[in-house]
């Protein structure tokens, strides 16, 4: 009796530590904490948000965040906001009249990073680049255009399209207004895209293609 009640004992014991080691384990589990994070990486890692790295020359889209008189702060998902400063400020004044918090926005970049480590940007190309790339789209879809004329030379006219400088050749011009371009002057008429190079800054319309558009086609 008295060996049954010391094994009996003993038993209980042994269960009573494992119990109270099982506890143990289940409290540590449970009161695991994960780092917090040190450095700029590891906050990002843990968000799962990435930053990218602008490169100069690309055309980005971003979110607008502040408006002042002198500059505009833009979101484009890099380490810092860009910035929409000084010289670009000024070229792109007629664009920034409606420009206000949260609207999105293309910006070219500048700068990366300039001494400040600021990324620099510029509205106003970046609306160029857009134009050059419907210009090439409407030459794809024989779009008609409307240009002004600006001055007439030996070769043809110089004409404007949305900010755009274009050309227009002599022989591109229909019977009406072959040998009397001047007439275009300070006009707006319609012209079709032939041609679209913004590497070479070149431009070429023809107005013959709007207005003689029936007889070339039979």
């Amino acid at each position: 009796v008295v060996m049954a009640s010391k094994v009996k004992k003993a038993v209980s014991d042994e269960l009573e530590v494992k119990k109270v080691a099982k506890k143990t384990v289940k409290k540590t589990e449970t009161k695991k904490v994960v780092g917090k994070p040190t450095s700029m990486e590891e906050l990002l890692t843990a968000t799962g948000y990435t930053l990218s790295v602008p490169k100069p020359g690309a055309v980005l889209s971003g979110m607008v965040t502040e408006v002042t008189k002198k500059m505009i702060l833009v979101d484009i998902g890099a380490k810092t906001e860009g910035m929409v400063v000084d010289r670009e400020f000024e070229a792109a004044k007629d664009y920034i009249v409606d420009l206000k918090q949260g609207d999105e926005v293309s910006v070219f970049v500048v700068s990366p990073e300039n001494e400040r480590g600021q990324i620099l940007l510029s509205l106003k190309r970046a609306l160029v680049d857009r134009k050059w790339e419907q210009f090439a789209e409407y030459m794809q879809t024989s779009e008609a255009v409307e240009v002004r004329g600006l001055e007439v030379n030996k070769g043809g006219m110089i004409v404007v399209s949305e900010g755009i400088r274009g050309f227009v050749p002599s022989s591109q011009f229909g019977k009406t207004y072959l040998g009397r371009m001047d007439l275009l002057i300070d006009k707006d008429f319609k012209v079709k895209v032939i041609e679209v190079d913004k590497e070479k800054n070149r431009l070429i319309f023809s107005e013959r293609l709007v207005s003689e558009a029936e007889e070339i086609a039979k």
